[in-house]
């Protein structure tokens, strides 16, 4: 927890917007204000949250952007870039 913010962390909120919107704004419930914190911090999205219906490619994508620990996420935005890009033209 005691990390830096660099440019990952525009990443996982991007993750956050983009899973917000594929699940039509159902990916979790209104909660106090520290349960959100630990949410963000701690847990994991459930793939079979409600409105969770997304194909294999797009979930990878948006659970990689989520990963907790900024190494585990995409290093850059043109790293997001080419597996878009690349899951485009496979029609995934």
């Amino acid at each position: 927890m005691n990390r830096s913010i660099d440019s990952r962390s525009d990443l996982y909120a991007f993750g956050v917007m983009l899973l917000t919107r594929c699940s039509r704004g159902h990916c979790r419930s209104p909660r106090p204000s520290m349960e959100w914190v630990h949410c963000h911090i701690a847990r994991k999205p459930v793939r079979r949250a409600r409105g969770w219906r997304l194909s294999g490619t797009l979930s990878a994508l948006i659970l990689k952007l989520l990963a907790k620990t900024a190494e585990e996420r995409y290093q850059t935005a043109a790293g997001l870039g080419a597996t878009s890009s690349a899951a485009c033209r496979m029609g995934g």
